[in-house]
């Protein structure tokens, strides 16, 4: 029993891209897109922020204020005023150091977790694109030996109508030809797989569904 062929859709057609190429491609789009390394950055910002008020706290701060006056005394010429300056200086400020150095700890901490995470996205892009690579190749041999099958299966029933074998031996080279179209079909989709994975690795999905 054929299924009806506009059941089963075909598989995307591979393109294929230089592979170091496209592996530094991905590379620039992951330190870009992936949410590991968004996370740190973001967590880099907010210590950031906390750091910069840290160190706000040890800046003097200067004070000027001016307000009008109830006081009989203050009145000059039916006009009363009252001004007032104000200068701190910070002095022994230990909660304040230990903010700062606790932020400064974290930004350096920070730092080497943001290398680790970029260590481990090239990793998985090596990995993704090697895997893509060797997909393709699989598709390639399966592609060839399929029709390697299908030449050997027409001349053995070439044979066959001449009398020279028998029916055994086309049945044998009718499944070989099945089965070799049938690992070409699990190479292609093997394929698409690394090609997902690939995809993951780079954080395309993650640019995908930031754009749209």
């Amino acid at each position: 029993v054929l299924p009806d062929p506009t059941r089963i859709p075909d598989f995307p057609t591979p393109r294929s891209v230089p592979f170091r190429e496209a592996m530094e491609e991905d590379k620039r789009i992951a330190v870009q897109y992936r949410p590991e390394i968004l996370v740190v950055r973001l967590e880099a910002k907010l210590n950031d922020i906390d750091l910069a008020l840290a160190e706000n706290i040890f800046l003097p701060s200067l004070d000027v204020e001016a307000e009008p006056s109830r006081k009989v005394g203050d009145f000059v010429l039916g006009l009363g005023h009252r001004f007032g300056v104000q200068f701190r200086f910070p002095f022994l400020q230990r909660e304040a150091r230990g903010e700062q150095l606790q932020a400064q700890a974290q930004a350096q901490r920070l730092v080497l977790l943001l290398n680790y995470r970029r260590q481990q996205v090239m990793m998985d892009i090596e990995n993704a694109r090697s895997a893509v690579h060797r997909a393709e190749e699989r598709v390639d041999v399966s592609r060839r030996a399929l029709a390697l099958a299908n030449t050997l299966l027409k001349g053995e029933r070439t044979r066959f109508k001449v009398g020279a074998t028998d029916l055994l031996f086309v049945n044998l080279r009718e499944r070989n030809m099945v089965q070799a179209g049938v690992r070409l079909i699990q190479a292609r989709a093997a394929y698409q797989k690394a090609l997902a994975f690939s995809q993951w690795a780079a954080g395309t999905w993650v640019r995908t569904t930031t754009d749209s």
